[in-house]
């Protein structure tokens, strides 16, 4: 419950990594634990076209590796940054108090207490 949980998807053989003042450049899909009664959670972000997980919308965010999030502060999505590499795909299981804790505006789709998924590719990353 204090933890985030990572499965690496693609592990990169760069070595550079963001810390917490730069601003990184991401491919993301956020979205909600998956329930008894959905496969897939509930996607409440994404820079992705479709439902194709492969096929990027070329809308690349460039957030804050503080894990800014449409100005919400998620810290465990800051501490998954912070690790990455740059080309790195990393799916990061992320629990509320980790996330927005019981707030749920990120979205109309995040309620409070939601253990949030994020999958994201770190595409670049801008010391600051």
């Amino acid at each position: 419950e204090n933890n985030i949980v990572v499965h690496v998807l693609e592990n990169s053989t760069n070595t550079s990594v963001p810390i917490y003042t730069d601003s990184v450049v991401v491919d993301i899909q956020g979205m909600l634990m998956p329930t008894d009664n959905e496969e897939r959670g509930t996607v409440f972000y994404t820079t992705f076209s479709g439902k194709d997980r492969n096929v990027s919308s070329d809308l690349r965010l460039t957030i804050s590796a503080k894990g800014t999030l449409q100005k919400q502060e998620i810290d465990g999505l800051s501490t998954a940054l912070q690790k990455m590499h740059i080309g790195d795909r990393w799916m990061v299981y992320v629990p509320y108090n980790l996330a927005l804790k019981n707030q749920s505006s990120v979205s109309p789709f995040v309620p409070a207490y939601s253990t949030m998924i994020f999958d994201i590719t770190l595409l670049g990353i801008k010391h600051t």
